[in-house]
């Protein structure tokens, strides 16, 4: 069963996209740069900006390169150093992740950026979807004391991860949120919703990476989710 009001988080890297997604009724931006490499963190100016042009929720990314998830002792100071400079610049959250060399989540790099980002809740990215043990990944972040998991249940999307995100909402027990994202559409937003019960929901509305958030997009699968 869908919980409604379901979210609509929309991932946007410009002013410009902000403005479409909330024309398209988005209840929640995702700041990011280079979404197609996975995104990664804004300029404290660029967050400001976004918090001035439209009144939303805005979840600001926290990643300083491409590539692997495993960050050594310099890039996490450095990540620890952006997070204040993103709070002070109106994130409301911040999203990330952080996984050792042996592809487990870094319960010590969360720590550390947990205390680095206070009082900004914590979401754990698609990271996630390169856990061997998603169970116990999942277990970790609630350790940890994220508030929200962004996956797709699978590396290659929703599509193929609807079964695996419904187990994951099961097993959370409301201890954690779990928010479909990667490969959400008007076409399947729906069909998504009523198989894993989630509340939240993420998609880019872009038709590809590097072009701009489309508002009627947005509109396409807000509406189809408001109409389930």
């Amino acid at each position: 069963m869908i919980r409604l009001p379901v979210v609509a988080e929309v991932c946007v890297e410009t002013v410009e996209d902000a403005r479409a997604a909330k024309a398209g009724g988005a209840d929640r931006l995702e700041l990011c740069l280079e979404l197609a490499g996975g995104g990664l963190t804004p300029p404290a100016e660029l967050v400001t900006a976004v918090k001035q042009a439209v009144e939303l929720p805005l979840v600001a990314m926290l990643r300083p390169r491409a590539g692997s998830y495993a960050y050594n002792a310099r890039e996490l100071d450095g990540m620890c150093a952006r997070a204040a400079e993103l709070r002070a610049a109106g994130a409301d959250a911040l999203v990330l992740g952080a996984l050792t060399r042996d592809g487990l989540v870094d319960r010590a790099a969360l720590d550390k950026l947990h205390a680095a980002a206070a009082p900004l809740p914590l979401v754990f990215h698609r990271a996630f979807d390169a856990l061997a043990d998603q169970d116990a990944g999942l277990e970790a972040l609630i350790a940890a004391g994220c508030a929200r998991v962004l996956t797709s249940g699978d590396p290659l999307g929703v599509e193929h991860g609807i079964a695996r995100l419904a187990h994951l909402m099961k097993r959370a027990m409301g201890r954690i949120e779990i928010m479909p994202g990667g490969g959400v559409r008007a076409a399947n937003a729906a069909r998504l919703l009523r198989a894993t019960g989630a509340g939240a929901i993420h998609f880019s509305a872009k038709e590809r990476y590097g072009q701009p958030t489309r508002a009627a997009d947005v509109r396409a699968i807000v509406s189809a989710v408001r109409e389930a």
